[in-house]
């Protein structure tokens, strides 16, 4: 779905038992505005490390818009319909928020 089998051969099949997905939203550097997604795996309980898995061919972590529209282009989910984007409006809203009160202590 995410194409990561493409990248990552050794991850087709079943996952171990235990086996972890962790799906990150991160701000971007202070020069973009925008928010992105990182994607990591655990195999099992063998590690405690998670390994950072690129997504649809991306080289790094991908922008979340893109992450949604990929997912909604392959699957015809209706953008309005995704509860990504409800997490990424309060992720833009916490950050506008923590933004005043940093600022507000600066004065």
């Amino acid at each position: 779905m995410t194409e990561i089998a493409k990248a990552y051969p050794h991850l087709k099949g079943l996952p171990d038992y235990a086996s972890a997905v962790a799906i990150e939203i991160r701000a971007g550097p202070a020069s973009d505005n925008r928010d992105f997604v990182r994607v990591k795996f655990r195999n099992s309980t063998q590690t405690d490390n998670f390994e950072t898995l690129n997504v649809f061919g991306h080289k790094n972590d991908i922008p979340l818009t893109e992450f949604i529209y990929r997912l909604e282009v392959r699957f015809g989910i209706p953008i309005s319909t995704c509860s990504v984007v409800l997490i990424s409006r309060s992720l833009s809203e916490l950050r506008h928020r923590l933004f005043l009160r940093v600022g507000q202590g600066l004065r």
